[in-house]
């Protein structure tokens, strides 16, 4: 964990609607493709050559982390990439993750429910990934699991919300916007999950800087209450 922070509160807001203005004006000049391809390469082809898959190490991760995942959990991933970088430069507390998405089990093998960037000629959005396939991306240096202090019941309207997402076809929002859920980031889509589930709007906190009022990774993961199940950092 982060030591704490003797930055002026005003200078950390500026530093921070900077970044954030940043990260908007990169997504939409940049080219998205090729951002997409480096972030989820896995998210087109399911089978990239992955060197990181090939240590028994890392291996041992992922099969360990499967063994703990529930429904409702919440996985967090970090990247090696400047695009994962600057999109974690936007916490405000702990910058480690770069993205989230949410575990459901389904035929006895977990998936993760997340906002997938576009690439190629998809203009990316909601999609289910296998818990493998999402921490296993060649750009994922390491990731967190996290238990979230929610009732049986949450945890089934939680599916039942997922399951209208997906098949409403949430598309991907490059604008980084909370007023509509046509399109949606990463973080929004699970903290939109989340507080429609628990009937509660203050569920998860959300972040202000200057103009903007958006939601981060670390709004997600260091939840008052939250439990860390398990995390790793690849070899």
């Amino acid at each position: 964990m982060a030591g704490h922070s003797h930055t002026h509160p005003q200078k950390r807001t500026l530093q921070t609607t900077l970044l954030f203005t940043m990260l908007l004006l990169f997504v939409i000049v940049y080219n998205r493709n090729l951002i997409a391809k480096e972030i989820y390469p896995d998210y087109v082809t399911q089978k990239v050559s992955n060197e990181k898959l090939n240590r028994p190490v890392n291996v041992q991760y992922i099969n360990a982390a499967m063994d703990t995942l529930k429904n409702g959990y919440l996985v967090t991933i970090s990247g090696k990439d400047t695009k994962s970088e600057l999109f974690s430069s936007v916490n405000q507390k702990d910058k480690t993750y770069a993205y989230a998405g949410l575990v459901f089990i389904e035929n006895n093998y977990p998936f993760i429910y997340h906002i997938a960037l576009p690439s190629g000629n998809h203009p990316g959005g909601l999609v289910r990934d296998s818990f493998e396939t999402y921490i296993g991306s060649r750009n994922v240096t390491g990731f967190g699991i996290y238990k979230l202090p929610l009732t049986q019941s949450q945890v089934a309207s939680m599916q039942q919300i997922i399951k209208d997402f997906y098949q409403q076809g949430v598309l991907y929002d490059s604008q980084y916007r909370l007023d509509t859920d046509k399109e949606m980031y990463p973080a929004e889509f699970v903290y939109k999950v989340l507080t429609r589930a628990t009937k509660n709007d203050k569920f998860i906190a959300y972040t202000k800087a200057g103009p903007y009022t958006f939601i981060s990774v670390d709004n997600l993961f260091l939840r008052p209450k939250n439990q860390e199940i398990y995390t790793a950092v690849f070899q």
